[in-house]
């Protein structure tokens, strides 16, 4: 008998995946609301839709992200690969955090299979008073990076920015120098404000 030795095969399958940003800013009449007494107005979560290609052109890697903001400021961020759910609509999402860091007011999303990405803000489910005023200079909702397998010294970011349109306020005073406060009492006054 001879004895022939197994031969063990070791196979490491790599793939290398990568990252994309979102940059999320915040103003209230159009200066960043961490500058503003106002940056309370801000608050809330901001969801954004993301999908590998176009416009909901494919289903693979279709993540729901949500970035809370206080005072102005990113403070944290989770995601939910929708279709792990299946996408269904009313479906309870199942909310991850480790491939997600939030840094310098941007959010970093990494584990990405490379290709072209698709980044939408769900503007009806905006905080209160926010509106989109503008996606990375491309003038809309719909912003386009691509993902590189391994880059990290250049990663693309999908810029936003809302705004909340903050009114003035003014306080009215009319004074009457009279001789006859009753007839004052029930003198009509009338204002033009423009």
């Amino acid at each position: 008998k001879t004895g022939k030795a197994a031969v063990i095969a070791t196979l490491t399958n790599k793939y290398d995946t990568g990252f994309l940003k979102i940059k999320k800013n915040v103003t209230i009449n159009g200066v960043p609301a961490v500058q503003s007494d106002s940056k309370a107005k801000t608050n809330g979560t901001y969801r954004f839709q993301i999908w590998k290609g176009g416009y909901k052109a494919e289903k693979i890697q279709r993540a729901l992200v949500e970035i809370d903001f206080a005072d102005g400021v990113a403070q944290s961020a989770r995601y939910e690969w929708t279709d792990e759910r299946g996408g269904a609509e009313g479906t309870t999402p199942v909310w991850k955090t480790d491939d997600i860091t939030v840094a310098n007011g941007v959010v970093t999303l990494k584990g990405l299979e490379p290709g072209t990405y698709t980044i939408h803000e769900i503007e009806n489910k905006l905080p209160t008073g926010m509106k989109l005023v503008n996606g990375n200079g491309q003038g809309g909702n719909d912003q386009q990076v691509t993902v590189t397998a391994g880059e990290t010294a250049s990663i693309q970011t999908a810029e936003f920015t809302n705004d909340y349109e903050e009114l003035g306020g003014f306080e009215l005073k009319k004074s009457i120098i009279t001789k006859s406060p009753i007839a004052a009492q029930n003198m009509p006054f009338n204002f033009t404000i423009t």
